[in-house]
């Protein structure tokens, strides 16, 4: 039986990703978005393809090699797509036409761009993309590998993905802790019940959830995962935010829309702008693919 807070030894060879997309806009941040994205590809194992949308000038061409070779990727000499269009729209046919399973965008929070991402790129690529989105924001130069990682648990097949991706970043980065929470609904108690009683209830109703997480959880490999879970009553959108902020997350593992409601549909669909300004770290939107990927 799983144990809270209990480290695991295994493997970290198993890639998280094998192909991924990274968006590059011509903005201040380029060289923290290069520079992170290449961390975190270098250490999930997933091959780059650069991609900018927009005219294939020899000016852009010239400013984005040059971005390039002075990021991590310099001596990589990934592959490099300039293509005019729609942002969202461009980025989730060439995800498709490469059969990546990740794409990668970022924006600086102090830049006028990310209004515009959020307005409009991010909210189309999370229901346009065929595969899973890493959303960075606030994106340092320096910055190193995710160390707390904060997982949504929910019970249906889309959301076992995202626990398997989390877990796996987890493994491949050594990240100092995985938290994993599945957060449920109160019952509304009646009236006349007593204090008593109610605090009964509520410890019979989170005994109960407990118990079906841990069951949940065994389903997965948690070799080489240091990990902590714990179910929480449900809470307006301020508290999920809180939570996260609370432990500091600096990744959040949300699955991505689909056609059952879930945590990104209930709470975060509507809300992008108070989402990435109430996070520091990045946020990730699983999606498994329905194509077989390249190495």
């Amino acid at each position: 039986m799983l144990k809270q807070d209990e480290i695991f030894a295994g493997s970290v060879n198993q890639p998280v990703f094998r192909r991924a997309i990274v968006a590059v806009a011509l903005s201040p941040s380029i060289q923290a978005v290069l520079n992170q994205s290449q961390r975190v590809l270098r250490t999930l194992g997933a091959r780059p393809v650069l991609l900018h949308v927009g005219n294939d000038t020899p000016a852009a061409r010239a400013k984005l090699k040059a971005a390039i070779a002075a990021s991590g990727f310099g001596g990589q000499e990934p592959e490099l797509i300039i293509q005019p269009g729609q942002p969202a729209d461009t980025i989730a046919e060439v995800a498709s036409q490469q059969r990546a399973d990740l794409i990668i965008t970022g924006a600086a929070k102090k830049e006028s761009l990310l209004r515009h991402f959020i307005g409009s790129v991010a909210r189309h690529l999370a229901h346009k993309a065929p595969c899973s989105l890493l959303m960075m924001t606030g994106t340092a130069a320096d910055a190193g590998a995710f160390s707390r990682i904060h997982c949504e648990v929910e019970y249906d097949r889309p959301a076992h993905f995202a626990v398997e991706v989390a877990m796996g970043v987890a493994r491949r980065m050594r990240s100092r802790e995985l938290i994993l929470t599945h957060w449920f609904p109160l019952p509304v108690w009646e009236d006349k019940i007593d204090h008593a009683r109610e605090n009964s209830e509520f410890q019979r109703l989170f005994h109960h959830q407990d118990n079906r997480l841990r069951r949940f959880l065994t389903r997965f490999s948690v070799d080489g995962v240091r990990f902590r879970f714990q179910c929480i009553h449900e809470q307006p959108l301020t508290g999920t935010l809180e939570f996260a902020r609370d432990i500091d997350a600096d990744l959040m593992v949300i699955p991505g829309p689909r056609r059952q409601t879930g945590i990104w549909d209930r709470l975060f669909r509507d809300n992008l702008e108070h989402l990435f300004k109430s996070l520091s770290g990045a946020i990730l939107l699983t999606r498994r693919t329905r194509y077989r990927v390249r190495g």
